[in-house]
């Protein structure tokens, strides 16, 4: 008896005790393996938009590299969209028609811009739930899908149509397309 006396008057001295949390996470990236995957999306791109420069493969590939390391290093707005406008710049100064590269640059670009989002938004030593990524990933899925099944209609008229004017509007529309569905982002 004495002893559950003990207890009270020890619990009483200590006041009341806080209810107990559990607090449990997800499956999550770490703010570093953004970062890399920056680096890897940018070099990419950089890579595959600088098939249309000149130079040899080697430094077109250090190139590439050390603009995926800059867009890694500063991955807030204007690094990444730097990149990607002066991508864009080096495929129009080349191509006549529609080139069938940009339906591989298109997902790049676009990927490149919303990883990087994620690594700004994301310290290093931070991490965010796969939960959370999973929005942006199914809008990604769902613009790159329509984007590039515009592309492949282009890609099919460019073969047969050889105006101009066809293929600036054709361009003007992918353009217009991708323009309204990514305002939402």
């Amino acid at each position: 008896m004495r002893a559950l006396a003990d207890r009270v008057r020890r619990r009483r001295a200590l006041g009341p005790q806080p209810a107990r949390v559990d607090v449990d996470t997800g499956p999550a990236v770490g703010g570093a393996a953004l970062r890399v995957a920056v680096l890897v999306v940018a070099s990419a791109y950089a890579a595959l938009a600088l098939t249309f420069v000149g130079g040899d493969l080697a430094t077109r590939s250090a190139v590439a590299v050390a603009v995926g390391a800059l867009v890694a290093w500063r991955c807030a707005a204007p690094a990444p969209h730097v990149v990607v406008v002066l991508g864009g710049l080096a495929l129009a100064g080349e191509a006549t028609s529609f080139a069938p590269v940009v339906l591989a640059l298109a997902p790049l670009a676009h990927l490149l811009l919303r990883v990087a989002w994620w690594a700004s938004h994301v310290p290093l030593a931070a991490r965010v739930e796969l939960r959370a990524l999973l929005p942006d990933a199914r809008r990604f899925v769902v613009v790159q899908g329509a984007v590039q099944a515009v592309g492949v209609v282009l890609l099919l008229v460019a073969g047969t149509v050889t105006s101009p004017v066809v293929l600036a509007v054709g361009g003007a529309a992918l353009l217009a397309l991708t323009v309204v569905l990514l305002r939402r982002t």
